[in-house]
């Protein structure tokens, strides 16, 4: 992405406050023109004040001067509240549309921290409010102090303007020099903290098997290669750094000098010498400004980039999207998904009708998962037709249509918050509908056991919870507000024998209050449970049919129902051994 595309992008996201741009950039004219005080004043004061010696003179412009001072505070305030208030408004409205993005990019699979996007957005909004921003307000104002030096004298005027062009030549050469090594330098302490991350998102598992000498030592060994990049890039800066405030000191001394040798000449006053001095200082002051902050500047540009990448891949809410409730019905045709090269799914249709209940059985890595969460919208590289009620399913809009579906993952995950919030799925929490959907789970009683009850607070695992607990109450979660279609992955995988009959009880319930339940489990407990049954095995679709004829082809290819898994028996399952191809 360019330079031009990136503020592009800013342009677009700072359209609604155009005007106020243009009130802040007629305000800072207005100051670079009060900036012209002192070098009037000092003119006043040689030129006209030290010859006279009139001291009703110097106390009438230095009330003047008194007064111009005040003015330009009062607008210097001003300009940064309306700034500040620009950049709170632009980050409030912003930020709900990166903070979706992250979510949708994570729900994708893409490579975005959400630490980093919203990061990113962070780092615009202070640039904005910063003195970036203000140095390129006030750059086109610079054209003001250039005049004034012209007018003094056109060599002043010529000398300002080749100081400026040695500016911006100077940082030009220091971004083509630095830009590449701060790229990597930042690159590789992004992976080093998502290799962090990762690895304690799995801190039991590395301390129970011993692997944490291993960890840090990869970790030391990126550590010190972050450290040679980044010292490689900050000697670059700082070396760069140095002689850029060299050039600028220098730049101070020759502008007194040229004044000084102009004076000498009788070509200019001693009062315009020191005047010329000040205008110089003005005149290159954006520029200086600019090139000091260059840094901060490309870090904002960067930022810019990513936010534009990471939203350009975010699809607002169609306008069309459907509305009302659902009836329990999905159509698929024809769908695949390929990952990687991979074919996880291929060719898949099949009808779930209402009120019916459906396992989905197969082997490990068959595509039932995947299945799952194509039906759920939550599978991106998807093709093909998945419909609710005839409608297709990206027509439907999440915060509306997602009250109405339950999900249990094969990975339970609570929320940071309490008991009551997780089960009313961390919105408004309706306390009879939560009462009622941890009832009919069967796990009200326990809740009130606890110090708090529904109020105890859970933290980001839910450590307070065993995994049977947290299964119990992800299925309270699935069943709140009592949705029309129910999807649950493996959901007896935490559970003990008595979670396990809950659940069966559970399923039961649903099924005969006329809920679409669609559920994936190896256990052969499950088809006592449902109406049909699909088979997956390599992402195509061996059975689809009712549970007495799956049983039957079992049968014919055992030769003894009873190793089936028994009725009686849900620790027996499907596992690889009991696939049958059809």
């Amino acid at each position: 992405m360019s330079m031009n595309k990136s503020f592009s992008f800013l342009d677009q996201q700072l359209k609604p406050y155009r005007k106020t741009i243009w009130l802040i950039f007629g305000i800072g004219g207005l100051l670079n023109l009060l900036m012209l005080t002192p070098t009037i004043y000092m003119l006043q004061v040689f030129d006209r004040v030290m010859v006279s010696q009139n001291m009703l003179t110097l106390a009438v412009i230095s009330a003047i001067v008194i007064l111009m001072y005040l003015f330009l505070g009062v607008f210097q305030w001003l300009r940064t509240r309306v700034l500040i208030a620009i950049s709170i408004k632009f980050d409030q409205e912003l930020s709900k549309r990166v903070f979706s993005a992250v979510i949708s990019s994570e729900l994708h699979g893409a490579s975005v921290p959400p630490q980093q996007a919203l990061g990113d957005l962070a780092s615009v909004r202070q640039w904005i409010t910063g003195d970036g921003a203000y140095s390129f307000l006030d750059a086109p104002w610079s054209l003001i102090f250039l005049v004034v030096m012209f007018l003094l004298h056109p060599v002043l005027g010529f000398t300002a303007i080749v100081f400026m062009i040695i500016l911006v030549i100077y940082t030009k050469i220091t971004t083509v020099v630095t830009e590449d090594s701060a790229e990597l330098a930042d690159n590789e302490e992004r992976e080093l903290n998502r290799f962090v991350y990762n690895r304690l998102r799995n801190a039991e598992v590395v301390e129970a098997h011993g692997m944490l000498g291993a960890f840090r030592h990869e970790w030391w060994k990126r550590q010190v290669e972050l450290m040679s990049l980044s010292n490689v890039a900050n000697d670059l800066q700082s070396r760069m750094g140095v002689g850029g405030r060299e050039i600028r000191l220098l730049m101070n001394s020759l502008s007194l000098g040229v004044g000084a040798y102009l004076a000498i000449k009788g070509e200019i006053t001693f009062g315009a010498m020191i005047a010329a001095a000040l205008l110089m200082s003005r005149a290159t002051s954006p520029v200086e400004a600019i090139a000091s902050g260059w840094k901060s500047f490309l870090a904002a540009r960067k930022s810019l980039e990513r936010l534009a990448d990471l939203l350009e891949k975010q699809t607002d809410t169609p306008s069309d999207v459907a509305s009302g409730a659902l009836d329990g019905r999905i159509r698929v045709e024809n769908l695949s998904v390929k990952v990687d090269q991979r074919i996880i799914l291929e060719n898949i249709s099949c009808v779930f009708e209402p009120g019916k209940a459906y396992v989905l059985v197969g082997g490990s890595g068959a595509g039932k998962s995947t299945l799952m969460k194509t039906l759920l919208g939550v599978m991106p590289k998807a093709h093909g037709v998945v419909e609710y009620g005839g409608v297709p399913s990206g027509q439907f809009y999440a915060a509306v249509h997602g009250q109405q579906i339950g999900y249990i993952p094969q990975e339970v995950d609570l929320f940071e918050g309490t008991i009551a919030e997780n089960i009313a799925r961390m919105g408004e929490v309706d306390s009879e509908k939560v009462i009622r959907a941890a009832q009919r789970i069967g796990i009200h009683p326990f809740i009130l056991g606890l110090p708090s009850g529904y109020d105890t607070m859970l933290g980001d695992r839910a450590t307070v919870l065993s995994g049977g607990q947290r299964q119990q109450i992800a299925l309270a979660r699935a069943l709140y507000g009592d949705p029309k279609i129910v999807f649950m992955d493996e959901p007896d995988a935490s559970l003990d024998v008595k979670g396990v009959l809950t659940l069966e009880r559970v399923m039961r319930a649903m099924h005969a209050e006329g809920i679409t339940v669609i559920v994936i489990s190896h256990r052969a407990k499950s088809l006592e449970l449902a109406d049909e049954v699909i088979h997956i095995e390599r992402g195509q679709i061996v059975f689809k049919g009712p549970v007495p004829a799956y049983r039957s082809q079992l049968y014919a290819k055992r030769g003894n129902v009873a190793t089936l898994g028994a009725p009686h028996s849900p620790e027996d399952d499907f596992g690889d051994a009991e696939t049958v191809p059809v």
